[in-house]
């Protein structure tokens, strides 16, 4: 089938409308770029090359539950290959951009700040420990998808997820603070 097809043969070999997978996933795929790249624009370009790749690999796909997982796996994976290209981490650079959706406001109420404060802080760490925790609170994932996805230790996700997890409450406090 071509790439203009209404549906696609996954490698499962049931029928999957490409349609359907982009209703059904753009807006985690969008929030997920929107926390690693900062930038709507950016977000934006990121969810479509992710839906790019997507539909030309659709034959990888073995099992609709495992979509979303897919997807947020090939946003990744454009991610890095992006910032590899480029050669730069823009975060020091890029102001903060939130998306109403993309903190939870009960999340917020326990710590006693604001969602667009824990966009600006998640967006203020570095590549690896961002990667981490948006794999972990936004995407749900376990240590061990985590682990097995980026092709690290499990040890060296904890380390990094608590490491973040420091790094984002001195951050918190400081906006506080000031």
């Amino acid at each position: 089938m071509g790439p203009h097809s209404d549906s696609l043969s996954s490698a499962g070999g049931g029928q999957i409308s490409f349609e359907t997978l982009v209703t059904a996933y753009h807006g985690d795929v969008f929030r997920s770029a929107l926390f690693l790249t900062g930038q709507v624009n950016d977000a934006e370009d990121m969810t479509q090359q992710t839906f790019l790749q997507a539909m030309q690999k659709i034959g990888q796909l073995r099992d609709m539950g495992s979509a979303k997982s897919w997807l947020l796996t090939i946003l990744r994976n454009c991610f890095l290959q992006d910032r590899r290209r480029k050669r730069e981490i823009p975060w020091e650079h890029c102001e903060s951009v939130v998306s109403p959706a993309s903190v939870d406001n009960e999340t917020a109420k326990r710590v006693d700040v604001e969602p667009t404060e824990i966009v600006a802080a998640v967006q203020s760490l570095d590549e690896n420990h961002r990667i981490v925790i948006t794999m972990f609170y936004l995407e749900r994932r376990s240590y061990q998808d985590i682990a097995r996805e980026l092709g690290i230790k499990l040890g060296t996700v904890m380390s990094r997820l608590s490491r973040a997890k420091i790094q984002l409450r001195k951050i918190v406090m400081h906006q506080q603070h000031a």
